[in-house]
């Protein structure tokens, strides 16, 4: 008899602690690189685009910092997502669980990094803007937004990649392209013509762009880009579930 998912939870959470130990093991300064990284990522940018680029954005800092804390999640999660059913693959033959626990536990990892930066940059914005506690219901939607997304393209990748393992080369090499058409150092309205109709291919572009809008950052948003991002991302979810649900049952065989 197939046991329901809630039943293999505490696999789950231990499958997540040990991700999260293994990350910062032989490390000095252990979580406190959840903090640091994006801060040093906004220093170096930011220093770059402010001084040599000289974008016109209010509180520029702040506005990159909020850009950089989801794109960080999202790409790392799926980097380290997109191999993980190869890399775990003496689990898979050991024992019986579900194997979507396995870029899950990555993922569960990566949202709380995200949630602690995130709450850092809450703070440098209630310091600098007047929030709206309405608007904060659409940041609120655009975090369950990014986790659905975000899970759904893993489940995706991680799949597929069993089968075809160029996958997780083409996923490393279109992350840096990718964070180039979202506007994370720029806003929607000042990127160049020609990326415009890249953004509404692009689900990070709507993301980011609700998240700045709901913490005050940006005053404006284009509802046609959130509507097309957000159907994109439905459609990938639906995709990642189904396509991880009818390869999993053969992964041992081809690994």
């Amino acid at each position: 008899m197939k046991m329901p998912l809630r039943y293999y939870q505490d696999f789950l959470i231990t499958l997540t602690q040990k991700e999260f130990s293994l990350r910062y093991r032989y490390t000095w300064l252990g979580f406190f690189w959840t903090i640091i990284n994006p801060v040093l990522q906004m220093l170096s940018l930011g220093l770059v685009f402010k001084l040599f680029a000289r974008v016109d954005i209010d509180h520029y800092f702040i506005f990159l910092f909020v850009g950089l804390v989801p794109w960080n999640f999202f790409s790392q999660s799926l980097h380290q997502t997109t191999p993980i059913i190869i890399a775990k693959r003496h689990l898979l033959t050991k024992s019986n669980f579900p194997k979507e626990f396995l870029p899950l536990s990555i993922i569960l990892v990566n949202l709380l990094h995200f949630l602690v930066a995130m709450g850092i940059a809450l703070v440098a914005v209630v310091m600098n803007y007047q929030l709206s506690w309405l608007k904060l219901l659409f940041v609120l939607l655009s975090l369950m937004w990014l986790v659905g997304f975000t899970g759904g393209l893993s489940l995706l990748v991680s799949a597929m990649t069993v089968y075809f393992r160029d996958i997780n080369f083409i996923v490393k090499n279109f992350l840096p392209l990718l964070f180039y058409v979202t506007p994370i150092l720029y806003t929607q309205e000042i990127a160049p013509a020609i990326l415009q109709p890249l953004f509404y291919l692009n689900p990070m572009a709507g993301i980011i762009e609700l998240i700045r809008f709901g913490l005050s950052i940006t005053s404006t948003i284009s509802l046609t880009l959130v509507g097309v991002n957000l159907l994109i991302s439905c459609l990938i979810f639906v995709l990642g579930w189904y396509v991880f649900a009818h390869l999993k049952p053969y992964f041992v065989d081809k690994l």
